[in-house]
């Protein structure tokens, strides 16, 4: 039985597929649901504040698209995706 679930999106359309997957799998198991991007940390302090917050909306958005479920979490960290998804 999935207990929990992390799916990594880097906002693109062939991400669409795999994140509406994750939420069916929450939702039909109940389990919890974390939904990932990665922001490189070699931006301007500007940019990289946009670029969390544009990221968090896509996500949230598209997660209530497909039908959210009740243990959903949209996190936006910073770092390079290799490192940061493997913790």
């Amino acid at each position: 039985m999935l207990k929990s679930i992390l799916v990594a999106s880097d906002l693109s359309s062939r991400s669409k597929p795999a994140v509406q997957r994750a939420v069916q799998l929450a939702e039909g198991s109940g389990a919890a649901l974390c939904v990932l991007h990665v922001v490189e940390d070699d931006l301007l302090e500007d940019r990289m504040r946009h670029e969390i917050r544009s990221a968090e909306d896509y996500l949230t958005d598209q997660v209530a698209g497909f039908g959210k479920p009740p243990a959903c979490d949209v996190a936006v960290a910073m770092g390079h995706a290799f490192h940061v998804i493997g913790e």
